[in-house]
């Protein structure tokens, strides 16, 4: 099995280059079974309308945080998440992308509530993803 795409993503000016779930089983899977990311490494979900969405660490060693982007790509929420730990952290307000990077990323940019994230996707990759 390959590695899904890394795309590139700006936060408030910041630059990533998260993977991007292109597929289902890519959006279950997450980021299960990594022991590390690259220091601009996380993954970028895409959903094909704003929901609730919710996120957990099954199987997911890597401490993360979380930023829940609107169809505007406003950030509606910030989370961090345990290493494996099933407890669902939610969107508080509906949100069509989820980021994930390492543990930090976003209070160490001083990114919050309101920042905006800049992404280019592909449509047809887009039309792929579904619901995890």
């Amino acid at each position: 099995m390959s590695a899904p795409p890394r795309i590139a993503v700006s936060v408030a000016g910041h630059p990533l280059r998260p993977w991007l779930a292109d597929t289902s089983a890519a959006c279950s899977r997450g980021l299960m079974f990594l022991r590390s990311l690259p220091p601009d490494g996380g993954l970028l979900l895409s959903y094909p309308e704003p929901t609730a969405l919710w996120l957990w660490m099954h199987n997911t060693s890597i401490p993360l945080s979380a930023a829940f982007l609107d169809e505007h790509r406003t950030i509606v929420g910030l989370v961090d998440l345990a290493p494996f730990s099933e407890q669902r952290k939610w969107s508080p307000a509906p949100a069509q992308y989820a980021l994930e990077t390492r543990r930090g990323w976003f209070a160490e940019r001083g990114i919050g509530l309101g920042d905006r994230g800049a992404f280019d996707l592909p449509v047809v990759r887009q039309s792929l993803v579904a619901r995890r």
